[in-house]
């Protein structure tokens, strides 16, 4: 949401993602952004796309959410 954008806040969450990019179970928090609305609405978006692009390759990777990205 924008009213997060300009505090500098970054989740770091772990995710599961098939080779074509499907969401595998649900997004872990491995470190907060100390606002846990801010980590909760970063799982969210996350459950709600279900589908990113392809990844490098599929398993378990670490994505960085920052509340300065456009």
């Amino acid at each position: 949401p924008s009213n997060f954008r300009g505090r500098g806040l970054v989740t770091y969450l772990e995710l599961e993602l098939s080779s074509a990019g499907t969401l595998i179970g649900e997004p872990d928090v491995l470190r907060s952004s100390g606002d846990p609305y801010f980590d909760d609405t970063a799982v969210a978006a996350l459950i709600s796309v279900r589908e990113l692009p392809p990844p490098p390759r599929a398993g378990r990777l670490t994505f960085e959410f920052s509340s300065d990205e456009e």
